[in-house]
């Protein structure tokens, strides 16, 4: 219960974030609202990404590498390449 609170106030203060400063900037010094839309929402949702790993996904492990069978770490590509 208590990460869903945490869920919808992370969400709620990235809105914030995007509709205060699409208002300050498109409507109070009134640069173009299609540019000022674009940067808000790509900064808001930075925010809402920084706050949900801080404050509400507590997995431990942030970037899991993948092992093959025999538990070495997996290539990226499907075997080798000779040039």
């Amino acid at each position: 219960m208590i990460r869903l609170v945490r869920y919808f106030g992370v969400g709620a203060t990235a809105a914030a974030v995007d509709i205060s400063l699409f208002t300050y900037f498109a409507g109070y010094l009134g640069y173009n609202y299609l540019i000022v839309g674009t940067i808000t929402f790509v900064l808001a949702t930075a925010v809402n990404y920084v706050l949900s790993v801080r404050f509400v996904f507590e997995s431990g492990i942030r970037f899991a590498r993948h092992h093959d069978a025999h538990g070495r770490p997996a290539q990226a590509g499907h075997g080798s390449r000779s040039l």
